[in-house]
């Protein structure tokens, strides 16, 4: 790495590419963790619903 200004740059294409695909990597867990997220809080709402919001 180099750094220019306040910016980091990869030095060499490999590198790059390892960035990138550690990017990649990190924006499919993003999307699951989101998925997963939604699919809970549609849970929790939906046992709000049938519960009346009372807690268990």
């Amino acid at each position: 790495m180099a750094e220019e200004g306040a910016i980091l740059a990869p030095t060499c294409e490999e590198m790059a590419q390892d960035l990138k695909h550690e990017r990649e990597r990190m924006g499919r867990s993003i999307e699951q963790l989101q998925a997963a997220h939604s699919m809970l809080g549609s849970i929790i709402h939906a046992g709000e619903t049938i519960t009346g919001g009372r807690r268990a």
